[in-house]
């Protein structure tokens, strides 16, 4: 598509950061389960749509990191949705009982 190493490195984070987001949390307590992940160009966009059916969550009750705090006062993990947010030009999430749980993430060339 033409990205650049910046923005490609900034896609497979966010998509590394996604999938294990749905390995750790999603089927938590449950039984394995299914993760669909399909990529797709959209005339200047890439967008990546991750697919499960586990467990639902509220992303906006996930607290933003203090990133400037040290190293010590830091809890480990909790830094997955942050950087999904801040490496793409949008993520959004839709919760579905028969279509499943979707995170749609978005780079646009150029970005």
């Amino acid at each position: 598509m033409g990205f650049g190493e910046k923005q490609v490195h900034q896609i497979q984070m966010a998509v590394d950061e996604a999938c294990a987001n749905v390995v750790e949390h999603a089927y938590a307590g449950m039984p394995p389960g299914v993760m669909e992940v399909e990529c797709r160009c959209k005339g200047q966009e890439f967008v990546v749509l991750i697919r499960d059916w586990g467990h639902t969550f509220e992303p906006d009750s996930v607290p933003e990191p203090d990133i400037g705090a040290p190293l010590e006062e830091r809890h480990l993990g909790g830094l997955g949705l942050y950087l999904i947010r801040i490496a793409m030009d949008r993520a959004e999430f839709t919760f579905d009982p028969k279509r499943g749980n979707e995170l749609v993430m978005v780079k646009r060339l150029g970005s």
